[in-house]
């Protein structure tokens, strides 16, 4: 084996390196210290998931364009307010919209549901019979608020409900307005007599709710934030979210804590995610890097028996580490998440040489030789196999590189310089240190831990042929399954689904008033008002907001409605009040009120939860302050709202808030159309129906939904793609190389077989691909050629004998179970996507691993290839 051109190379240089060992050695350690001063310095990550793929792409070019001009639809931070009790969360929305203001890290801060404008104008914004209904509604509780107006207490309530209960006889719309709002009241009191936090709202409406119990559709209210994002910082987004962070925490100061107990409280948007994304990638890194490299110790130790070995082996991945690491923060830029976290693998990747030299040089060491001729003998006997190991890897890894994919090829420029990296580590550093101070003479021949003398039953010539057998009878079976695979195309998947950021966006999807995945076209105004006509017509579309929409319809009517009605609104409510003052015990009063003439099922409640509340011990009982704040707290927001209604008037699209108009018209007039889904875009047949639908319309449209369709087409085309190229590649070197078409057949079937039980495996196990998995079966070529080749390679050695007598399948093994456990040690991180790639090619190591071992001996053996005399 030892008259190949690769051979006289290999061994020459590891001839160079144990015979200089110190001197090697300082090399690296100036090298390793450049290195790290490299990494330090020049070390960037980027969060943005989209920078993964091209962006030349048509609709990577649009989503760019769109956001130049309207930068809120990537940079906003968004606040969500969830509360049954809308009151509330309009308290917390207004306190937060307050407190933000001027704080560090904040550009801006808009909530529609508080903004003064709304207050005053909202009303316009409801249709005509609404407007109408609302001030109705309003008419009907003017005696009540005037009541409440300067004595916010329940008592006072309870005494004005009880006045007006009389004064209601005979008139049936006073009489059902008041049972309505009668079963409100009971269902609260019922809340608070059994500890559970509730409030009456007082919402314009909120005596029109039917039925006895409080609302329990909840109601989410945002506040948007715009951060002053500081790019020089790896957390462009921290200053913001950590004066977010604290206006919550002051929330219960602020509003109190009683409204807090109503009330939850989220923050989402793109800034968040990327703040959180990259938070779990580095604490996930770590908790895997230290797993990976207590069981890479444990692996090693077993596989030697020897401590010098395995600290030799460890230094060596260290160095070869830190050197990949210094490389790609010269040579690439910032890299991306799935880049990051590939460190870890490269761990178990760059253990392959230098496993494959020691056992190796072992062996001779073994059978007598001395330990630097031992080396150097290694170099030569496996130096064909490490090179065409090294370079099919690197092969497989480079096979990204040129698709549309771009991040995955970063991965790739990684993987690649990493293996070639551990190759040399293994052909240079391993041997230098590994000979250190070790005398040259030759050593007794001996046998410490000799292998065994004959093959183990799993390796009997019969059962590993039934094996074989069963293996592709099981991988024929998996190629009836491949159609059945999944491709998860929502970058949010690969984020940690139990965060704060990615549990309110999930609830902010399901509602289309908050969804934030929408589809927008920007434009001419003219243009984008012709799209939105027909996208109006979708079947999948909610709503459609363009910079025409923003100013109500029929305002006119809306305003005569007002105008005719609300001064004797305005006069009723704050004016004298018409009610007389109450007895101190207003409870007391109203129920005898409603015991004398109950009118409904809300009087009958009432009646019982008062009689309860008189029954209850004053331990036991809501204590006055809190029977206030829940049962007419939030009336002066009401009478806040109703005080602005007298500033209303005709409102043009110079009236708008400016942080609402520049939403839709950007300064150099780029007009945006906004069109709202009318189902949860987390569902991916229904947000690939919406996207249609309106590619139908117009096919330069972009936002959210059309990214994530387009890109799961880019990604499972680069995969596609990257997996032809490396087998490609793979088979042409295998051939030329090892100048077999009988070796090269007994190399590549077993990872033909392993890739179909992958397959096969994912679809039994129920595991999508994904953006950080895809470089799965690639990789399943590089790394399961490797084993193979080494296998084949020490096969023909043996020419007659069993490979299974030599160390080769023991550093198969141990090379082998190292990658498993680097790449099953990401599974420990909280991000989802570097989980799922650990998940994933764990299995198919493991998968690879067992086939190769099992099948590669025995076909060649099936084969019966007869050595050549020559190589």
């Amino acid at each position: 084996m030892g008259n190949g051109r690769e051979h006289n190379i290999v061994a020459r240089i590891v001839a160079a390196s144990v015979s200089a060992p110190r001197l090697v050695l300082l090399g690296y350690l100036a090298v390793v210290v450049a290195a790290l001063l490299a990494t330090v310095n020049f070390l960037e990550i980027n969060t943005d998931s989209r920078g993964m793929l091209n962006q030349e792409l048509p609709f990577q070019t649009r989503t760019a364009a769109l956001e130049d001009a309207f930068p809120h639809v990537e940079d906003t931070i968004a606040i969500a307010i969830t509360s049954t009790v809308p009151d509330a969360a309009d308290a917390v929305a207004a306190a937060l919209d307050a407190s933000l203001r001027g704080k560090t890290g904040i550009a801006s801060v808009f909530s529609a549901s508080t903004d003064p404008f709304f207050l005053t104008h909202g009303l316009l914004y409801e249709d005509t019979t609404s407007v109408e209904e609302t001030l109705a509604a309003l008419d009907r509780s003017a005696d009540l608020l005037a009541a409440l107006r300067d004595d916010t207490t329940a008592d006072r309530l309870f005494g004005s409900l009880a006045t007006l209960h009389r004064f209601a006889a005979g008139d049936a719309d006073q009489v059902g307005a008041l049972d309505r709002m009668y079963g409100r009241i009971a269902a609260v009191l019922n809340q608070l007599q059994v500890g559970t936090p509730a409030a009456l709202s007082w919402q314009t409406r909120g005596d029109d709710n039917d039925g006895t119990d409080a609302p329990v559709t909840p109601v989410t209210r945002v506040v948007a934030v715009m951060p002053t994002l500081d790019y020089s910082q790896l957390q462009p987004a921290e200053p913001a979210l950590n004066s977010i962070s604290d206006a919550i925490g002051a929330l219960p100061d602020t509003v109190g804590k009683a409204t807090m107990s109503l009330v939850r409280v989220g923050v989402t948007g793109e800034p968040t995610l990327m703040f959180e994304e990259l938070e779990s990638v580095a604490d996930g890194i770590g908790l895997s890097l230290g797993a990976s490299m207590v069981c890479v110790v444990i692996l090693l130790f077993i596989c030697y028996w020897s401590i010098r070995r395995t600290v030799v082996t460890l230094l060596a991945i260290v160095v070869a580490l830190v050197l990949a690491l210094g490389f790609a923060s010269v040579a690439l830029g910032p890299l991306n998440l799935v880049s990051i976290a590939f460190v870890v693998p490269l761990v178990g990747l760059g253990l392959d040489f230098a496993i494959h030299m020691t056992t190796r040089a072992a062996e001779l060491e073994r059978n007598g030789s001395a330990p630097r001729p031992a080396f150097i003998e290694a170099g030569k006997d496996i130096s064909r196999a490490l090179c065409l190991s090294a370079f099919t890897t690197a092969a497989a890894f480079l096979a990204f590189v040129g698709t549309d994919f771009v991040g995955m090829g970063q991965v790739g420029i990684i993987g690649s310089v990493g293996v070639m990296i551990a190759f040399f580590v293994a052909i240079t550093f391993v041997p230098a240190f590994a000979t250190l101070g070790k005398r040259s003479s030759p050593a007794a021949k001996r046998e410490q831990h000799p292998l065994p003398k004959q093959a183990p039953a799993c390796a009997a010539r019969g059962l590993r042929q039934g094996l074989t057998a069963v293996l592709i009878v099981l991988a024929a079976g998996a190629v009836w399954l491949a159609p059945s695979v999944r491709f998860d195309t929502d970058p949010m998947t690969l984020r940690d689904p139990d965060s704060g950021s990615m549990v309110t966006l999930r609830a902010l999807l399901t509602d289309p008033d908050t969804a934030p995945y929408r589809i927008s076209l920007i434009g001419p105004e003219d243009e984008i008002n012709a799209f939105a006509d027909a996208a109006r017509a979708t079947p999948d579309t909610a709503e459609v907001l363009t910079p025409a929409s923003l100013v109500p319809a029929d305002q006119e009517a809306k305003l005569a409605l007002i105008e005719s009605r609300y001064p004797s609104l305005k006069a009723n409510v704050f004016g004298p009040s018409r009610l007389p003052l109450a007895d101190a015990n207003g409870a007391a009063t109203l129920a005898d009120a409603l015991e004398e003439s109950q009118s409904g099922a809300g009087a009958e409640a009432l009646s019982q939860a008062l009689i309860r509340l008189g029954e209850m011990t004053n331990d036991a009982s809501p204590a006055s302050a809190a029977l206030d704040d829940a049962l007419v707290g939030y009336v002066p927001q009401l009478l806040i709202r109703l005080d602005a209604l007298e500033e209303i008037g005709p409102v043009s699209a110079s009236d708008l808030p400016p942080q609402l108009a520049a939403q839709f018209m950007s300064p150099d007039g780029i007009a945006r159309a906004e069109v709202v889904p009318r189902h949860d875009m987390s569902n991916p047949s229904d947000r690939n129906a919406f996207v249609a639908q309106l590619l139908a319309v117009q096919p330069t449209i972009s936002g959210a939904p059309l990214e994530i369709s387009r890109a799961g087409q880019v990604v499972s085309g680069a995969m596609l793609q990257a997996t032809l190229v490396a087998g490609i590649i793979v088979t042409l070197m295998c051939l030329i190389v090892l100048r077999s078409w009988r070796e090269t057949v007994s190399v590549l079937l077993p990872l033909i077989v392993a890739g179909l039980l992958v397959v096969g495996a994912m679809v039994l196990l129920e595991l999508p691909f994904n953006y950080a998995n895809v470089i799965v079966l690639p990789l399943i070529i590089g790394l399961g050629v490797d084993s193979a080749i080494h296998l084949a390679l020490r096969q023909r050695e043996r020419d007659s004998g069993s490979v299974y007598a030599t160390s080769t399948p023991r550093a198969v093994f141990f090379s082998g179970l190292t990658t498993v456990v680097a790449f099953v040690s990401l599974a420990l991180s909280s991000h989802r996507g570097t989980a799922s790639m650990g998940e994933l090619l764990g299995l198919s190591i493991l998968i690879v691993m067992a086939t190769t071992i099992i099948a590669t001996p025995t076909i060649l053996g099936v084969l019966k290839r007869r050595r050549p005399a020559h190589r």
